[in-house]
């Protein structure tokens, strides 16, 4: 069964290892590490938000999102989100799809997002 959930500090490994597994699909180079990792999204000052897909308890997936700032419109812009799913059956059952739609709609997402244009990449 597809569950999602917020990632906490014990996710990290397994962050981690779909981030390095993405890299190898996309033949990508990869630098991320658990302990920047750790420090940029569970640290004192997080830098991103993360929630974690998980099919019958195992790692299937992943979405960050994170703010960026509008230079145009001088504040906080829209959210960016990243959502990954490389596994086999991560892919059968749409994962990345619904780690999406979860980010849209999750209690996390503070109300000055509200109106926002949500983009994934």
């Amino acid at each position: 069964m597809l569950s999602i959930r917020p990632a906490n500090s014990g996710d990290v490994s397994a962050l981690r290892t779909m981030i390095h597994e993405f890299a190898v699909f996309e033949h990508l180079p990869v630098v991320v590490t658990e302990v920047s990792l750790l420090r940029d999204g569970f640290g004192e000052r997080p830098r991103f938000r993360v929630l974690m897909a998980e099919w019958d308890g195992q790692p299937a997936g992943y979405a960050f999102f994170f703010d960026y700032y509008s230079t145009f419109e001088g504040r906080v812009g829209k959210l960016s989100i990243c959502s990954r799913s490389l596994r086999a059956v991560s892919r059968k059952l749409r994962v990345a799809s619904s780690t999406v739609r979860s980010v849209t709609r999750s209690r996390a997402r503070p109300a000055a997002y509200a109106g926002n244009v949500w983009q994934t990449h």
